[in-house]
């Protein structure tokens, strides 16, 4: 999706266009508020092969950018460069419509969510082993309660 939606300049700035569009329409419905540090503008981030902390912004991404990665994805569909881009867009959306991938997105994100804690953690370099040892066990404590709770 990163490689689609993000492989040219001119499919970023629809996607940052659109997505500038979706946050002034909800901070005037009151949807969301506004302020200092909020509603900064974002991008879909692309996750590194080793840092488990970048799929997890990658996947907060994609949910807070959900309805403008489909919107640009159908403007690629019609638009797009060359046919292999139109039909990879198309799979792309398709695939996002489905109950089975949006299940899938907010499964990894809580999964992640209580992984990254961990993993933020351990990277501070005032990190002692007791208490290393402490977080770990408290996040296979989360996992086994959300693997418990179905």
């Amino acid at each position: 999706m990163v490689n689609v939606v993000g492989a040219s300049c001119k499919c970023c700035e629809m996607l940052q266009e659109k997505q500038q569009i979706q946050v002034m329409e909800a901070i005037q419905n009151h949807e969301i508020l506004s302020g200092k540090g909020l509603n900064q503008e974002t991008s879909l981030k692309r996750a590194g092969d080793t840092c488990w902390g970048s799929h997890y912004g990658t996947l907060m991404s994609m949910i807070s950018m959900f309805t403008t990665i489909v919107e640009v994805l159908e403007l690629i569909i019609e638009d797009g460069v060359s046919l292999d881009q139109r039909g990879e867009a198309n799979n792309l959306f398709e695939l996002m419509q489905s109950f089975h991938f949006v299940f899938c997105l907010f499964l990894m994100k809580s999964i992640l969510g209580i992984t990254n804690e961990l993993s933020q953690a351990l990277q501070r370099n005032d990190q002692n082993i007791v208490n290393a040892m402490a977080l770990v066990k408290a996040c296979k404590q989360q996992l086994q309660i959300m693997r418990d709770s179905g």
